[in-house]
């Protein structure tokens, strides 16, 4: 496991949240999600969406923990949603798609 999964691992059970980022563009197709980040200080990318990864970018509507976007994954019919969640949030982190928002204590 390496060390982005055990970190998006760890992020289960806690009030943490996800988002994705305002800088893209996308749309859905048949089968996947094609997505374009524009402008901020990364450069362009073009990302083909599939399977898990395409679900939980679907279920990002709005900023949701974890456990939410597992639900969401469990709710597609996927046997090992925990792990392909994880997995999913993963890959859309390193590709700079969402970002993790730590809630602020008052």
């Amino acid at each position: 496991m390496g060390p982005l999964v055990q970190a998006v691992a760890e992020v289960a059970g806690t009030l943490d949240m996800f988002a994705r980022v305002p800088q893209v563009l996308w749309r859905l197709g048949d089968d996947r999600v094609i997505v374009v980040r524009v402008g901020g200080s990364r450069p362009r990318l073009t990302a083909d969406l599939t399977g898990a990864t395409a679900v939980a970018w679907l279920a990002l509507d709005r900023p949701r923990p974890l456990s939410g976007l597992i639900a969401q994954l469990a709710t597609a019919g996927s046997d090992d949603a925990r792990e392909r969640t994880v997995d999913a949030v993963t890959e859309l982190l390193a590709a700079g798609l969402i970002k993790r928002q730590v809630p602020v204590a008052i």
